[in-house]
């Protein structure tokens, strides 16, 4: 079975499909807490990046996910080198898209659920942390995709 979303058929709206602001909204507030933790530790220092920290909106984690994927696809030796200013190696749709160090900050913040603390236990589900992500997927997934008759295994997945 096909999942077509309602909106059309360009790489985008199959992505928003799933990637709903149903999902995308509890990540966003997960890391914007995370980063104010992080802000208010001890161990922060006066001039760390983390002192720049503003909250982190769903269409900016939009962009930092679009990032990540486009880094699948265009492979550098350095982290660093996605925002090289050398004709021969600056990549504009990730340059312009977003600072190096804002990037970093996300990705230092990035959180999908709080940390026990001394009031709250620690769960025993060792996934505890990407739970929420792993639910919610799996009920998108059971929403949107109901495999058809022509489903076929490869036999070395079936013993």
């Amino acid at each position: 079975m096909r999942i077509i979303p309602s909106n059309g058929n360009s790489p985008i709206e199959y992505f928003r499909h799933i990637m709903t602001d149903e999902f995308l909204q509890p990540i966003v507030e997960e890391t914007n807490n995370n980063a104010v933790d992080i802000f208010l530790s001890l161990a922060t220092k006066e001039k760390s990046r983390i002192c720049d920290w503003k909250n982190l909106p769903i269409g900016e984690l939009l962009i930092f996910l679009g990032i990540f994927l486009q880094m699948g696809n265009v492979k550098v030796k350095r982290f660093q080198d996605y925002w090289k200013k050398d004709p021969l190696f600056h990549n504009k749709a990730i340059a312009n898209s977003m600072t190096r160090n804002r990037l970093l900050l996300i990705l230092r913040s990035m959180h999908f659920s709080r940390n026990p603390t001394f009031e709250r236990v620690k769960p025993e589900d060792r996934l505890y942390k990407i739970r929420p992500i792993i639910d919610f997927f799996n009920k998108r997934m059971s929403e949107i995709y109901y495999p058809c008759k022509q489903l076929s295994l490869d036999e070395s997945m079936v013993l």
